[in-house]
């Protein structure tokens, strides 16, 4: 591919993906330098649009393998309690962005399936403890086998290097994220200026 009948604005972000696992990563460079304002909200308009595609399309695929009983908020819950073993509905809203009252729905609709038990702490009567019952490890296992089948088979279509610098890049951009809501003032103050 030759860079030098590259045009001064970036038509798609593809070209940058398409070279930047390539030797002409310093090229790449020069050229996101150049990148105009219609350039970068085109790569916003792509971002989201990939993004929403990806979601949708993943959401529907856990889905599938889901059983009729669990809906996809669900099973990220249990995935959560399953790894700290046991967790407030406070503690859920705040990993998962959300107001305590819809994770208190959530909860209701699980505990009455018999997915979750709830433990009132001995200490302080008013905190109450999550954790999974047997059913709702068992829901989970089944669920988290067949998700594993679809990422596995996903998996089989890219090379190493691939899936390698997906994950460092969404790392980056996960720690990138983290620093920006940290220093949100800041943030806002480099917007405006």
């Amino acid at each position: 591919m030759q860079l030098n009948h590259l045009p001064q604005k970036l038509d798609t972000f593809i070209i940058i993906v398409s070279l930047v696992n390539s030797s002409q990563r310093e090229q790449v460079l020069k050229v996101v330098k150049t990148v105009t304002d219609k350039s970068i909200q085109q790569l916003v308009d792509w971002y989201i649009e990939f993004s929403f595609s990806i979601v949708k399309k993943g959401t529907y695929l856990i889905k599938q393998q889901l059983s009729t009983d669990l809906t996809v908020d669900q099973l990220y819950i249990l995935r959560f309690i399953h790894r700290t073993e046991s967790c407030t509905s406070t503690r859920l809203a705040d990993a998962f962005g959300v107001k305590k009252s819809a994770i208190t729905n959530i909860i209701n609709r699980m505990w009455k399936k018999g997915f979750i038990k709830r433990t009132r702490d001995p200490a302080d009567r008013r905190v109450i403890y999550l954790t999974l019952t047997e059913h709702g490890e068992e829901i989970f296992k089944e669920a988290e086998k067949r998700i594993e089948q679809i990422v596995k088979s996903l998996l089989k279509r890219f090379e190493f290097e691939e899936i390698d610098q997906f994950i460092r890049t969404y790392e980056k951009l996960d720690g990138i994220l983290t620093s920006l809501i940290e220093n949100e003032g800041e943030m806002v103050c480099e917007v405006h200026h």
